[in-house]
């Protein structure tokens, strides 16, 4: 996505300029990007791979044709980014994939099949690839996902640069146990971005922190503060302090002024408070300040200016997608309304409809932004519907406002490959394409397998709604015709989880 290919970027500058604080010369050592190919059909991988090293110098591509030989040379040489087929005559690709990312849990993986199950795809989601290929492969499809691929794992390796440096800058300069302290606490790091890694809303993205702050400094009296207009307001800290939560205070205090005229942080005289910037792009997004009985030394706010850093990063990113969220939910449901969708009973189905479509992803702990897009074709394919229920629109004149409405809204452009292929059937029966089995998306499938159970219970416009139990069957008996099997008994295990849940 563009949204993240800019995220990208920015992090990159402000990667650097790190690396200027903490007195890392040189940057970030540009390289050659190790990419390898499993796969036992041997034309399809030299293929893949002399296509991926005549696209660009800045990739090095390897070809294995067994999964023995592929984890041999891994396990020596751990690349950045694996392709590995599912099914290899030695070691499935779930295994090579379970095997690399206890390697290197960063390294990127991403799963290539032409004939898995759904359950298969989610599974290989669950255990860590970063994307699922159906084959046969698209050249399109392959170079998104290995620049998405790419653009994760050159900010993970920079992550750890960062740690590795200020580890390297200690050790070359021991302060006796201090040393060690510094070390055990940038272990302490690289867990507080594990753990804030999938948090996506702002609450609890600072009770964590608070949290993880404590342990790393040895205190509770810390405060976190964001900048509201001409204020910074206390969005957590201690129950008993000096500050309340929600409490708007003077910009102009010491702990504010003095840091934020910096832009970075400072230990404060007397050394027993310390107070770091939270800053984005030269915005200044908060600060957090720090109190306790025992000194902070210099080391302590290195480490607070690389935590607040990667906070920083984290809340500027929640915002963001709030606002993205918001503003995407606006353009569809204005959409809706142009449609002519004003009775209230049907808006409630398009709304259950996504929300279960949603909820069931979750079930199936897919990735957050696998989700969203899920969540977002379903209303669409709801509104796409609407249209076409216009006895005066044709089909081909219904496909031609949708393409006409999304053409210039990228978010829409991407749900497309989703949502036309919602009325394929898993047996190959269906259309516009009769793709088959895995070649259909999985968020196609869920959406399809959710719209069916909703229309079977509750729309009463095309049949009496049926009973939980009798939808269940109808379900079981279309499965591997209309549906993924083990896609129906997971999404029946759902239901009766879900309203265990929310009764």
């Amino acid at each position: 996505m563009s949204y993240n290919h800019n995220i990208m970027k920015l992090l990159h500058l402000y990667l650097a300029f790190f690396l200027y604080i903490i007195g890392v010369k040189g940057g970030i050592v540009q390289r050659k990007m190790r990419v390898l190919i499993i796969d036992d059909n041997k034309d399809l991988a030299n293929s893949l791979k002399d296509a991926l090293n005549n696209y660009s110098s800045d990739y090095e591509c390897l070809a294995f044709y067994d999964g023995t030989s592929a984890m041999n040379y891994i396990t020596n040489n751990p690349p950045d980014i694996v392709f590995t087929d599912i099914i290899l005559p030695d070691i499935s690709g779930l295994n090579i994939l379970k095997n690399v990312k206890e390697i290197d849990s960063d390294i990127q993986v991403i799963v290539m099949t032409a004939y898995a199950s759904l359950s298969t795809s989610i599974e290989a989601l669950q255990y860590g690839a970063f994307d699922y290929i159906p084959k046969p492969l698209h050249v399109n499809q392959v170079m998104n996902a290995l620049k998405s691929a790419i653009n994760k794992r050159n900010s993970l390796l920079e992550n750890k640069k960062i740690i590795a440096d200020i580890i390297n800058k200690k050790e070359k300069n021991p302060e006796s146990d201090e040393s060690r302290k510094v070390i055990e606490r940038l272990i302490l790091l690289k867990r507080f971005q594990k753990k804030i890694s999938k948090i996506d809303d702002i609450e609890t993205l600072f009770k964590i922190s608070y949290l993880e702050f404590s342990k790393i400094f040895l205190t509770q009296f810390i405060y976190f503060f964001v900048k509201e207009d001409d204020f910074f307001k206390e969005i957590v800290g201690p129950s008993v302090g000096e500050f309340k939560v929600g409490e708007k205070v003077d910009p102009k205090l010491p702990i504010f002024f003095i840091p934020v005229k910096n832009n970075i942080g400072c230990i404060f005289a007397g050394s027993k408070s310390m107070t770091s910037v939270m800053s984005y792009e030269n915005d200044i997004l908060g600060v957090v300040y720090l109190k306790r009985e025992n000194d902070f030394l210099d080391t302590d706010l290195e480490i607070a200016e690389v935590l607040s850093f990667v906070l920083s990063h984290k809340y500027y990113e929640i915002k963001l997608n709030k606002k993205l969220k918001s503003t995407r939910y606006g353009i569809i449901y204005t959409m809706l309304t142009l449609t002519g969708l004003s009775d209230s009973n049907q808006k409630r189905l398009i709304e259950k409809k996504s929300k279960y479509c949603e909820d069931f992803s979750s079930f199936l702990k897919l990735d957050e932004e696998i989700i969203e897009k899920i969540k977002y074709s379903s209303i669409l394919f709801d509104i796409i519907q609407s249209f076409g229920k216009d006895k005066k629109s044709s089909s081909k004149e219904v496909s031609e406002k949708f393409k006409n409405v999304i053409e210039d809204i990228e978010f829409l452009k991407e749900l497309e490959p989703i949502i036309g292929s919602i009325s394929e059937n898993y047996d190959g029966t269906g259309f516009p394409k009769r793709l088959q089995g895995a070649q259909i998306p999985i968020e196609s499938q869920i959406i399809k397998l959710v719209h069916t159970y909703i229309l079977l219970t509750e729309n009463k416009n095309y049949r009496d709604g049926v009973g939980k139990n009798n939808a269940f069957e109808n379900l079981q008996k279309l499965s591997d015709k209309y549906f993924q099997k083990d896609l129906v008994e997971k999404f029946i295990n759902f239901i009766g989880e879900y309203e265990r849940t929310n009764n």
